[in-house]
């Protein structure tokens, strides 16, 4: 018996075969748009979670750079919460108890200081007549009352001291940064003074700054986990996509579609879904953030201290890194696609 002679073409035979046609770009995001809009419920969930994901990273982007420009009014602040600690450490509850202010020569913040016990903590405040020292809500007195909680020296409160005849066993003297009285007449009032310095001690800088680390290195942990869960999640709605449209993929190569051109249709299907989801939830961590500044500080502080350059950047920013993820998310899906055997996809009824 003869054996069959193997068939090996000839360069004329060769030249025949025609090339394969590559479907253009173009039609390949018109299938992604239709796609999209077939499945326009699992579509809307994946877009979702890339915006809630995008929105997170952005508030908390935005919410450090409003922070960092704030942060002399921030701690301006600071030292007001500071200066009511150290009072209310020495005569208790702030609200409605009397306070009488001997001060000449007071700084602006230490006018802010008297402002904040009016208006936050419903201080009962009075001002020494003698002193230059102007507040809305506070009276003006000439006396000394006994019932006061407290007297608060500010600036050059001396000579304020002296006019008002000030006595060791009257109320309490409670004096911030300023200098001690001088004198020997003052001897026993000095003793029973309460003098505060508002340096931070050393130990209580490294507290804080240990504290600020710690919150800065939990805050990127969060931001990381919650973009891994978006990614993951993205991941799984493609695969899901994968499984509904394992016949169309099966038809689709079998009339020619390069396995190349699947994975490019799921990379564009991915990047599309990740460019609407990146820049609402932009768009939204950035009004999420400034809501919640413009909350505790008003409109007029935080939109005059904010760097809307850097915002931008930030916003851009961003949106990059959403893109990014949910393309990434979608190269696994992609090659799975892009891996079916057409007569398998043709006989499966998932």
């Amino acid at each position: 018996m003869e054996q069959a002679e193997s068939y090996v073409p000839d360069a004329a035979d060769a030249s025949a075969i025609p090339a394969q046609v590559t479907l253009p770009m173009s039609i390949g995001m018109r299938l992604c748009v239709r796609g999209l809009k077939t499945r326009l419920g699992r579509s809307a969930i994946t877009l979702l979670g890339v915006a809630l994901g995008t929105a997170f990273l952005m508030t908390v982007v935005g919410g450090a750079l409003i922070e960092s420009a704030m942060a002399g009014h921030l701690q301006a602040d600071r030292e007001l919460d500071r200066r009511a600690a150290l009072l209310r450490a020495q005569i208790g509850r702030l609200g409605e108890k009397k306070l009488i202010v001997l001060a000449r020569d007071a700084s602006l913040e230490e006018t802010a200081f008297v402002e904040a016990l009016v208006d936050e903590h419903d201080a009962e405040v009075s001002v020494f007549i003698g002193g230059t020292l102007r507040v809305e809500g506070a009276d003006r007195v000439d006396r000394i009352d006994d019932d006061a909680a407290a007297l608060i020296g500010l600036g050059d409160y001396g000579p304020l001291i002296r006019t008002a005849s000030v006595q060791a066993d009257g109320p309490l003297l409670c004096v911030f940064d300023a200098a001690p009285l001088d004198g020997p007449d003052f001897a026993a009032l000095r003793d029973a003074a309460r003098h505060f310095s508002l340096s931070m001690h050393p130990d209580e800088i490294a507290r804080v700054r240990q504290q600020e680390a710690e919150a800065r290195y939990r805050t990127i942990w969060i931001v990381g986990a919650a973009l891994l869960i978006m990614t993951v999640c993205i991941t799984n709605a493609m695969l899901m996509s994968v499984t509904e449209r394992v016949r169309e993929l099966g038809t689709m190569k079998c009339l020619g579609a390069l396995s190349s051109f699947v994975v490019k249709l799921f990379l564009i299907e991915s990047a599309l879904i990740g460019v609407g989801g990146a820049v609402a939830g932009a768009i939204a961590g950035t009004l999420s953030a400034l809501a919640g500044y413009v909350y505790l500080y008003g409109w007029l502080v935080v939109l005059t201290s904010m760097d809307y350059g850097l915002m931008l950047l930030s916003g851009v920013g961003c949106v990059i890194v959403g893109i990014a993820l949910t393309t990434l998310a979608g190269i696994y899906p992609a090659r799975i696609a892009s891996k079916m055997i057409p007569a398998a996809a043709l006989t499966s009824h998932v």
